[in-house]
């Protein structure tokens, strides 16, 4: 395939011209990151097949850095079945892989701390359902992570606590009033 129109805004987001890609696939083929190209390429030949297409990968651009691009296209068909032609999309995403991998960050150093903390820290979800459990937590209750994730809250509490935190979930919900949950106190745990 060759290209036969290519947007000119494609000069704002890569710095080269259009007719770059117009005259022959292989600049582009060319300028896809190295770590990218193989599942690019072989991603790319199933478009004839099933019709679609997407990916992300990293393309140079003039200046010779690399982009992240998310890159659509779709197999479009004559009236008569046959293939007429390929339309695409490519979109500059560097800002949200940017985002990305600062979140990611982000999130292996929270979870640094909260595996070294002394202190057990449990979270929840607004149902009452254990979404995390630090090492610390693991060594005060004995239980290990795997037994307790996706699991209600309520098994680390004795009765009649147990029965009745769903009750203080709901409440606490519906009237954004503190009782039981949202207040610090000092309880017993069911280990």
């Amino acid at each position: 395939f060759t290209a036969i129109y290519v947007g000119k805004n494609i000069h704002e987001i890569t710095g080269f011209q259009p007719g770059n890609f117009t005259s022959d696939l292989t600049f582009w083929a060319q300028h896809i990151h190295p770590d990218d190209q193989e599942r690019v390429f072989e991603k790319r030949a199933n478009l004839v097949e099933i019709g679609y297409y997407e990916d992300e990968y990293r393309f140079q651009i003039t200046d010779g850095s690399y982009k992240w691009f998310s890159d659509t296209s779709r197999l479009i068909t004559s009236a008569t079945g046959e293939m007429s032609h390929i339309a695409g999309i490519l979109q500059d995403i560097s800002e949200r892989k940017k985002f990305e991998a600062c979140l990611r960050e982000s999130e292996t150093r929270i979870r640094t701390i909260l595996d070294h903390v002394v202190d057990g820290v449990i979270t929840i979800n607004e149902q009452g359902i254990i979404e995390s459990f630090n090492p610390a937590a693991e060594q005060i209750f004995g239980y290990s992570l795997n037994e307790v994730i996706g699991k209600n809250v309520n098994i680390l509490m004795p009765e009649p606590y147990q029965s009745q935190h769903d009750s203080y979930i709901h409440n606490y919900k519906s009237t954004s009033i503190a009782k039981i949950i949202g207040i610090g106190k000092e309880v017993e745990g069911q280990c």
